[in-house]
């Protein structure tokens, strides 16, 4: 394998659970009392997220080669920013925008 597949697995496998520890940073800091509710639901919404990624994946694959996965999974990518935008934009439009 090359170097640079080995170097950014190691760089996936290093800084990628960081991404946990600021998205639950910023949970708790907006309601700090309700700890072990936010945290269960946190990590049941990135189980199922990770379950539903698994079965799409596998749903696509009776449709598409292996070799060409990557752009179902690069849709479903653009598919999530599309919903983070409009998401945005309607939390702007309403004023209910959680910091």
């Amino acid at each position: 394998m090359s170097l640079v597949y080995h170097g950014s697995i190691l760089l996936y496998s290093a800084l990628g659970p960081n991404f946990f520890v600021a998205q639950q940073y910023r949970l708790l800091s907006m309601a700090h009392e309700h700890v072990n509710v936010i945290l269960a639901l946190n990590y049941s919404v990135i189980y199922l997220g990770i379950a539903g990624g698994a079965a799409l994946g596998g749903g696509a694959l009776h449709y598409v080669p292996l070799a060409q996965l990557g752009w179902v999974a690069a849709g479903c990518t653009l598919l999530s920013l599309l919903l983070l935008f409009l998401s945005i934009r309607v939390s702007k439009r309403t004023g209910c925008l959680v910091a």
